[in-house]
């Protein structure tokens, strides 16, 4: 089924598809007997859809299928591996619903929630896609993808793990600095200090305030 999700990935972004290839795909993932894999596979649909800047298609997959399947989900445990299996899905249609699915995980499953849905953000391919790179950007992220991973940070449950988002969003406006206009990077750098002054140091995590210094 990836294999055959990967194909379709490449009629998109041309149009190269149609309407009945997007419906056989999702009616394939919909015979698999697994609620999480059916999520996974209906999730990076939705992604590949987003990438080639079809977010109609990407909320549509979601609202069709990844939504009623975690809707019939009732174990706890199995929803959060539904819920992290389709988060990127979730956040790339809509980061509100996301971050009201992420918020209701279980203890300990948040930041794997976050990662997935960052990381496929930053990287712009699906999470179980290989990625060549040491997952540092190229390419400077638009200013409302880096305002809503700013947000996303947010709910991190570990420093080093909404570390790992401030990290990635500086990288890439360190790399494409004359891309961002003066305006926006003093902008992205006070988004970041309030976050640490509002987050670090937290007596959950490392108390001492060594990321606090490495954000600001």
């Amino acid at each position: 089924i990836r294999l055959a999700l990967r194909a379709l990935a490449g009629l998109l972004p041309g149009g190269q598809h149609t309407a009945n290839d997007l419906d056989r795909m999702s009616d394939m993932i919909s015979r698999l007997p697994s609620a999480r894999l059916r999520c996974l596979m209906h999730s990076e649909l939705a992604v590949w859809c987003r990438i080639a800047e079809r977010t109609d298609l990407c909320r549509s997959i979601v609202d069709r299928y990844v939504m009623p399947d975690l809707n019939n989900v009732k174990d706890p445990s199995l929803l959060a591996d539904c819920v992290c299996a389709s988060a990127a899905a979730l956040f790339a249609s809509n980061a509100s619903t996301a971050h009201a699915h992420f918020r209701r995980l279980i203890p300990g499953r948040i930041d794997t929630a976050v990662t997935y849905a960052a990381r496929t953000r930053i990287r712009c391919v699906p999470p179980g896609e290989p990625h060549d790179s040491d997952g540092a950007p190229t390419a400077p992220l638009p200013m409302d993808d880096i305002y809503e991973l700013l947000a996303l940070a947010r709910l991190a449950e570990s420093d080093a793990c909404a570390s790992g988002i401030i990290e990635q969003i500086s990288l890439s406006v360190l790399q494409n600095r004359k891309k961002y206009a003066p305006q926006q990077q003093t902008s992205i750098a006070q988004e970041i200090e309030d976050l640490a002054v509002q987050m670090l140091p937290n007596p959950a995590w490392i108390r001492h305030e060594g990321y606090k210094i490495l954000w600001t």
